[in-house]
């Protein structure tokens, strides 16, 4: 079942924008074929193509479900890397391992300021579609460190990708938490940076012996997180 996302759909005047439409039409679906259709805000909607007319699809919507969000939610920020596609490529898995929000923070090492957050987006409804999942990931950018800082959840961790000795992070998550953790761009963050976020409230912690790249930090991160949840019996 060919799985598609519109934004706003509406089960009662099933309508496709233009892109869903092409990729019917590439695909060559066919009347009969089933479809299923997210807003990537929890509905699910499995139809069916009845007919082709004007060169555009009669759906019809046979059941709706609301699928909750997952608990608990992970806030994934990290600081802007000097690639655009890798952080795409960050984005796509985090989305498939089903990370809640991603922030891409200004910090005193990124080489860079400015993202295409479209591509971004992309990206994520790219890995929502093809993990089959009913929720898009929360994507923001350009986050000054200093407000990120002042984010209020459950648990609190900035990651020390290039430190070593530290405490990993996988024995400090408490499962069923809302966790908020940073990551830092290439470089990893400053002294400064990493006392401050140890000034409001945010616990250190490695990954590992192996000196991370910023994008493999972030994913490793997301399935830490996975990990941990069903270490404890938390479904995911």
């Amino acid at each position: 079942m060919n799985f598609l996302y519109e934004p706003g759909f509406d089960p009662g005047a099933p309508v496709l924008g233009e892109k869903e439409l092409q990729h019917l039409k590439v695909l060559r679906v066919q009347p009969d074929e089933k479809i299923c259709i997210t807003d990537g805000r929890g509905h699910l909607h499995t139809s069916k193509i009845i007919k082709w007319e004007k060169n555009r699809p009669i759906i019809q919507v046979e059941q709706t479900v609301f699928v909750d969000r997952k608990k608990p939610e992970l806030h994934l920020a990290v600081g802007i890397l000097q690639s655009s596609e890798r952080m795409e490529w960050m984005v796509e898995k985090c989305t498939e391992l089903g990370v809640h929000t991603i922030s891409f923070m200004i910090t005193h090492r990124c080489e860079r300021t400015k993202i295409n957050l479209s591509r971004l987006e992309s990206s994520a409804v790219s890995a929502m579609k093809q993990s089959r999942q009913a929720w898009l990931p929360d994507i923001t950018g350009h986050v000054k460190f200093e407000d990120i800082l002042k984010t209020t959840t459950a648990s609190k961790f900035i990651a020390c990708t290039e430190k070593r000795n530290m405490d990993h992070l996988l024995n400090k998550l408490n499962a069923g938490h809302n966790s908020l953790i940073l990551v830092g761009p290439e470089g990893d963050f400053t002294t400064d940076e990493l006392e401050a976020a140890q000034k409001n409230g945010f616990g250190s912690v490695g990954l590992g012996g192996n000196v991370l790249r910023a994008e493999t930090a972030a994913i490793s991160v997301a399935h830490l997180f996975q990990i941990r949840q069903l270490s404890n019996g938390v479904s995911i």
